[in-house]
Formats: C-alpha cells, structure tokens, sequence
C-alpha cells in the first residue's frame, strides 16, 4: 500500500522510486517521517485509506491506523446554554482542520452540524 507503513503509521509524503514501472507496493517509500497521526486532515486521509484499501489479510493493521491518532485527539468540554458538552479541541483552529466536515457525512449528525455550524 502506497501511504501505509505499517504499525499505524500513515505517511504524508511518499516518494515513487520508478515512475516508469507498472506500480507495485516495494516501488513506494516514505519521503520524510512526516506521518498524518492527527485528527484532522490525517483522519480525513485514514478514513479513504480505511474504506478503499484491501484489508483483507491485515485488519489489525487497519485498526492500528486509528489506534496511532487516539494520543492526538483531545477532548474539551465546551459551554452550551444546556450545559457543558465534550468536543474535539482544535490545534490552531485554521481551516485545514474542518475539512473532515466539508468531505465526510459528520455534519449529517444533528449535533454535530449545530457545532460545525457555530
């Protein structure tokens, strides 16, 4: 697999060693140790990951990719008029973090479309 390393982790630069080949799994490596371990862009990636790779002979390691991010996402309780509720904590805030709801069904949650929309 082209961006899959193996023990959970997702790279997010790989290089092609032969672009003239017909592709093969030896014919990619990891660009930097560059890894997509957050809970933004890179569970946006892990999710396509998840749903379009062949996990047929390594499910562990695709439960392993989701594993790897639980260390980024932090819970943080935010106030509503109905009391406090727990959402994910953002890290700069920039846009880049939102893009998991502008790709995925997220929003199609009620609550989760209120919050997104706040």
């Amino acid at each position: 697999m082209m961006f899959y390393e193996g023990n959970g982790v997702v790279s997010g630069k790989v290089i092609i060693k032969n672009a003239s080949v017909t592709p093969f799994s030896d014919n990619y490596a990891p660009q930097s140790s560059y890894s997509l371990d957050d809970p933004y862009e890179g569970e946006l990636f892990t999710v396509f990951l998840d749903l379009f790779a062949d996990w047929s002979s390594n499910a562990s390691d695709r439960d392993a990719m989701w594993i790897a991010k639980r260390p980024q996402l932090s819970p943080i309780d935010y106030d509503t008029p109905s009391g406090p509720m727990t959402v994910q904590e953002g890290w700069h805030y920039s846009s880049h973090e939102m893009w998991k709801f502008l790709e995925l069904p997220y929003v199609d949650v009620p609550i989760a479309r209120r919050l997104f929309d706040n």
